[in-house]
């Protein structure tokens, strides 16, 4: 049997840490663009690479409203019906303590460190047919199918996932059709560039011919399926029942007797709310992803807010532009014409100075508080135009849309602003 491995990204990126406690896993090393934890075996042999730690989000948002516990309860007799499930006595399911945090899962008893929380195993799992990029679509479909089924094993889990309309409800494939177009996309986030790359990347798969339940099904994979790793390195798609009612995704990982293993570093006291850190996502990336966004400004140490750099604002931009494409990588290219460059880590990395020092001659400072001083002007005006009231068929919901745009913006800005003063002082 097939063991594996849920890639995951460390919370406490560029040295910045949450306080709340949470399922994450011990340190990492990365391969190919996905981080894989370091296994660590117990004494009966079962291999663990999840721990229960410190240092993640003090205050975490969800998708919305789920549904009622008792939903639930056909989940957990079911899972407890295979031989491999253990320690689902030790948590219960209850509102999360988290505003707008719907079921949240907790521990219902002490846990000292070390301790198993729970296990649950593979054969729960519906895992996609397909490999990297087409697995998304593949699941959904899978999921589909499944859901037609009157026999279908996973009928119990489907009692457990939230109704249509609590599921991510802001998630772009949610949106009414007419909403989403590119045109739409460029009203609603001028003032940001990074989340207009961002949607316009995710509503790439949406067709004329997609259905509305193919977008639900497409929906409900990006924000509650894992992305796994197999023994042979593959990377596969799979929803994960039970632990997909932890807030947000939990980095897992099986063992070789093919169980799913959630462990805790530290000791962990009854009543606690088990929450999860949701990696080095940018505001618009949870957006697109999960279908909200952080509520208060900074609570998300990887906001990543960009600032462009046309090429004609060189006066050698044909002789560098050779240099530049070495240089650079593809991300930092919007057009073969204009740069982009993400605040504040394109400046930590050391990418931003050397580029500026080839289009500006040395005025590299001034062209950079140029460009954040247009950032932030783009910033702030179309915050006050998304105050103002939408028309249309579907203006009850631009309104929900406008409030989460703006909720970016205001995300963004400190980074933009203390850049500015930075490079001003």
């Amino acid at each position: 049997m097939a063991s594996y491995v849920i890639p995951w990204h460390p919370v406490a990126s560029h040295g910045i840490l949450w306080h709340s406690p949470v399922l994450r896993a011990a340190p990492t090393q990365k391969t190919n663009g996905l981080a894989r934890c370091p296994t660590c075996t117990t004494a009966s042999g079962v291999v663990s690479l999840l721990a229960v730690g410190v240092g993640a989000s003090g205050r975490r948002k969800r998708r919305g409203p789920l549904c009622a516990v008792r939903d639930c309860e056909p989940l957990l007799e079911w899972l407890k019906e295979m031989p491999a499930t253990e320690g689902l006595d030790g948590l219960r399911i209850g509102q999360s303590t988290y505003e707008a945090g719907g079921l949240g899962v907790f521990a219902a008893k002490d846990f000292a460190a070390g301790e198993l929380v729970c296990r649950v195993p593979t054969e729960a799992l519906l895992i996609s047919d397909t490999k990297a990029e087409d697995a998304a679509e593949t699941l959904a479909q899978q999921y589909l199918q499944e859901r037609c089924r009157s026999s279908s094993r996973f009928s119990a889990y489907w009692q457990s996932l939230p109704q249509d309309e609590d599921l991510a409800p802001l998630h772009p494939f949610q949106w009414p059709k007419d909403l989403q177009c590119p045109e739409y996309v460029t009203q609603l986030l001028k003032g940001s560039l990074s989340a207009r790359r961002v949607f316009d990347e995710r509503l790439r798969q949406v067709t004329p011919t997609t259905s509305s339940e193919m977008l639900k099904a497409l929906s409900l994979v990006d924000s509650r399926s894992f992305n796994i790793t197999d023994e042979n390195g593959e990377v596969l798609r799979a929803l994960v029942p039970f632990i997909d009612l932890f807030n947000t995704f939990v980095p897992l990982a099986s063992s070789g007797n093919c169980t799913w293993n959630c462990w805790f570093r530290g000791s962990l006291q009854e009543g606690t709310e088990l929450v999860h850190c949701y990696g080095d996502f940018s505001s618009s990336e949870l957006w697109a992803t999960y279908g909200f966004l952080p509520l208060e400004t900074m609570e998300s140490p990887h906001e990543a807010p960009v600032i462009s750099l046309p090429l004609e604002c060189s006066n050698q931009a044909p002789s560098v532009k050779l240099q530049l494409q070495k240089m650079l990588q593809p991300r930092h290219w919007l057009d073969e014409d204009t740069l982009i460059f993400e605040i504040p880590w394109d400046v930590e990395d050391g990418l931003l100075y050397p580029t500026l020092e080839l289009m500006a001659s040395g005025a590299e400072d001034a062209t950079l508080r140029q460009r954040l001083e247009v950032a932030l002007q783009s910033n702030h005006a179309a915050e006050q135009d998304l105050l103002q009231p939408p028309e249309g068929p579907h203006r009850h919901f631009q309104v929900k849309l406008q409030h989460a745009a703006v909720q970016l913006l205001r995300n963004e800005r400190p980074l933009l602003e203390d850049e500015l003063a930075r490079v001003a002082g």
